[in-house]
């Protein structure tokens, strides 16, 4: 799995896979982010799926889906 870090605290990355998580604690990382929205793309795992294997693997999870187009100031 290949991230950008954006600051010391912060990074991202391309959709995130259950068999990832390992991978991604072993990295130093301690919670994940999901900002893609369930059923955007055909095959992706849902919020639930990650979620669940962020949270076995002893790391914070938070979903919060991000609609391309409807990103408001507010």
């Amino acid at each position: 799995m290949e991230y950008r870090e954006i600051s010391e605290d912060y990074s991202v990355s391309g959709q995130i896979q259950p068999e990832d998580v390992a991978a991604i604690k072993k990295a130093g990382f301690k919670s994940i982010i999901c900002n893609r929205p369930d059923d955007e793309q055909p095959g992706q795992p849902s919020a639930d799926t990650v979620g669940a294997a962020v949270e076995a693997a002893g790391l914070a999870f938070r979903y919060i889906p991000v609609i391309s187009g409807q990103i408001t100031a507010e």
